[in-house]
């Protein structure tokens, strides 16, 4: 298990692949001692774009890399640029889970009493918000799809019945059929900035159709997923064909793309544990590394 586990992880939602990244990062750095000031922030420079690159459009890896070089760059020995990395990806993982119990609170407020919720793909953070909401004695039932070609919402749903959440699993081709019964939809986001959120791809087809029906449509977002203004993230590779078809016929042209852009406009709000994001810009402007930045604007 290692950095390599994080590049094929098409399962986890954004929130566990970062803090698994941060966790391991955190134990890499642990064991450094750089001869030198230089070469430690060369190694800290790196390694972070090395692990942007693992899951490219996940925006919490960005933000943890662009965190640990920012501070690592008022240090001026080598046991100063260590100890600063430590704190700031400590500082990150502390932040992080505050977040999720603020966007939680503020979920609550949005759903009915016995709602019945849709959901897309698997995020960890509307996981979470459903499971702790159920302990909290809330009654509801959730609507998923498949969510092909990983079938992550199939995960979820165990996951949901585990919880004694009740539970249907549609196909993805009966979005529609699930969307027109539900009360209002939840989704994640792996990025989003002032005009779209980046998401499994499909939910901007759930975002139309929630928009058709007249169904409030809510992205949950905790502060991490936020890209500051002027950054984009290395564009996505194409993925395993074989993951789509195992075996198709020789001459057929498969396209597997995980994620998608999606105009805020057709969600109802982006809630993030300042509130909703649409109404409140409440996010001031983020510092981007000088180095990280040029290095993205490169690739």
């Amino acid at each position: 298990m290692g950095f390599d586990d994080i590049k094929r992880d098409n399962i986890s939602g954004a929130a566990e692949i970062v803090d698994r990244t941060a966790r391991y990062w955190l134990h890499e750095i642990q064991k450094l001692h750089p001869t030198s000031l230089r070469r430690g922030l060369t190694y800290l420079r790196h390694r972070g774009l090395f692990i942007i690159r693992l899951q490219p459009r996940m925006a919490p890896l960005f933000n943890l890399v662009n965190n640990v070089l920012l501070t690592a760059a008022e240090a001026i020995t080598v046991n100063e640029l260590r100890t600063k990395s430590l704190s700031a990806i400590e500082h990150y993982l502390g932040h992080t889970a505050a977040a999720k119990g603020k966007v939680l609170r503020k979920a609550a407020e949005l759903i009915p009493p016995h709602a019945t919720l849709f959901t897309y793909s698997r995020s960890s953070l509307v996981m979470y918000v459903l499971r702790e909401l159920k302990k909290q004695g809330r009654t509801f039932r959730v609507l998923l799809t498949e969510s092909r070609p990983a079938e992550e919402g199939k995960n979820a749903a165990r996951e949901l019945l585990r919880a004694g959440i009740p539970t249907t699993l549609f196909v993805d081709a009966a979005m529609s059929l699930a969307v027109q019964e539900c009360d209002l939809a939840l989704v994640g986001a792996d990025a989003f900035s002032e005009k779209e959120a980046t998401n499994k791809i499909g939910t901007k087809c759930l975002a139309l159709l929630s928009r058709e029906m007249n169904k409030p449509i809510y992205c949950l977002a905790t502060a991490d997923k936020h890209l500051p203004a002027g950054i984009h993230l290395p564009r996505e590779e194409e993925h395993d064909p074989r993951e789509v078809w195992p075996e198709a016929p020789q001459g057929a042209t498969i396209r597997n793309l995980y994620f998608e852009n999606i105009p805020l406009e057709l969600f109802t709000d982006v809630l993030t544990e300042y509130g909703l994001y649409k109404t409140e810009k409440t996010f001031a402007a983020t510092p981007v590394d000088p180095w990280l930045q040029e290095q993205l604007s490169a690739l």
